[in-house]
């Protein structure tokens, strides 16, 4: 199964997101202000003061000013406005399928969670259109190709994490080009499952 393969790569405006943060005790004191400068470096004072004046910040049910002194148990939340997401390839490959597990083939360029800007350009968000009730067990970087594993429902949280041929699962204990393969024990039945994504033609050896 393959989804949505002609429509390569496109640029997509979201619908913006809401980013919620529970204070914890070292930020008690500090301004609003200070907190989000300090701790959120991606953007400077004066972007942040911007969204502010613009109300996008509320901290505990009031928009932010950026004077206020932070309680510890204080609910920040960003309100981010839409946003055009950076262009990435929309399809991906189904390898393998049952009632509990999906594990697909993921191409280069398309991040597994959102992350770095990208909140609907995203594997995550691609499968689970076909899937809701997808999550995904591990990760690969953007620029990785190959196996992501999935769980369609509570039970395989229960069963552990799968044991493969490498220590860990693809992408979570270092760089790789392709995560090919991928071998465990099905968390309900018990069957080895040896699963593998070919390789893509960037990486193919003539």
């Amino acid at each position: 199964m393959k989804r949505n393969s002609k429509n390569h790569h496109f640029m997509k405006l979201n619908q913006g997101y809401c980013y919620r943060h529970v204070l914890c005790p070292t930020a008690l004191g500090q301004s609003t202000l200070a907190f989000l400068v300090q701790n959120f470096s991606h953007s400077n004072q004066a972007e942040w003061q911007s969204r502010m004046d613009a109300g996008e910040i509320v901290l505990d049910g009031k928009t932010a000013t950026g004077t206020e002194s932070i309680r510890a148990g204080s609910i920040l939340i960003w309100n981010r406005p839409a946003w055009l997401e950076e262009d990435t390839p929309q399809e991906y490959k189904v390898l393998y399928q049952d009632k509990q597990l999906l594990a697909v083939d993921k191409p280069s360029g398309l991040p597994t969670i959102p992350g770095a800007g990208f909140y609907l350009n995203t594997l995550l968000s691609l499968v689970r259109s076909d899937f809701q009730t997808a999550r995904p067990l591990h990760r690969l970087g953007r620029a990785t190709s190959g196996l992501v594993l999935f769980a369609l429902d509570t039970l395989y949280a229960a069963g552990g994490q799968p044991r493969t041929d490498q220590p860990g699962l693809p992408g979570d204990t270092g760089y790789w080009l392709h995560a090919k393969r991928l071998v465990f024990e099905h968390p309900v039945s018990a069957d080895l499952l040896d699963l593998r994504a070919p390789l893509p033609d960037c990486l193919q050896i003539e």
